[in-house]
């Protein structure tokens, strides 16, 4: 009668691709039987530290860049913009990575950007936050206090930053009908 063993891992990670080997040793009437078996196992994923949030300028072009670790080649990779499909002509494909060009940025391309890429083994995702940089809103909420004859005390809330920090405020004044800068 034939004996069948199997053993399976699970969640196997890219350090434990390699050779391995698997020998069985049989004693059959006084003499030792040796067979000795070969497998490659390669693990395929996306390589997470290739997808990081990303911020740009409006009207700039920015290439979103997600690259596979392992030595099994994806059978497709698909891009999704918030949970959308992206048409497949908008990137490009190979064994090694794939890159997403967006030219040229508008602030509707905010968002949060996904990419997959499935084997016979499998799928692997990453995904990545663009931030279109544009310029600020206005100032809220201008509030005016502490009045007196050479002072006055301003205070507001600032708009949306633009997905920029905010490095300053102009303020202006009039006196006289004659504008000054603040």
């Amino acid at each position: 009668d034939a004996i069948s063993l199997d053993y399976t891992v699970v969640g196997i990670t890219g350090d434990q691709a390699g050779e391995y080997t698997c020998s069985v040793a049989v004693e059959l009437e006084g003499s030792l039987a040796n067979q000795t078996s070969t497998v490659t196992v390669t693990v395929y994923s996306i390589d997470p530290g290739s997808m990081v949030p990303v911020f740009a300028p409006v009207n700039t072009a920015v290439i979103l860049t997600c690259t596979f670790d392992g030595l099994s080649v994806p059978a497709n990779v698909s891009w999704a913009f918030n949970g959308s499909p992206i048409s497949s002509n908008l990137f490009v494909f190979n064994e090694t990575y794939t890159e997403l060009t967006l030219d040229p940025l508008m602030p509707g391309d905010t968002g949060d950007y996904t990419c997959t890429a499935t084997n016979m083994f499998g799928s692997s995702v990453a995904k990545t936050r663009l931030n279109v940089q544009v310029p600020p809103d206005p100032p809220t909420g201008l509030n005016v206090s502490n009045i007196t004859e050479d002072s006055v005390s301003l205070s507001w809330t600032n708009g949306f930053d633009g997905f920029s920090e905010l490095t300053g405020a102009v303020v202006w004044y009039q006196a006289d009908q004659t504008k000054y800068p603040g």
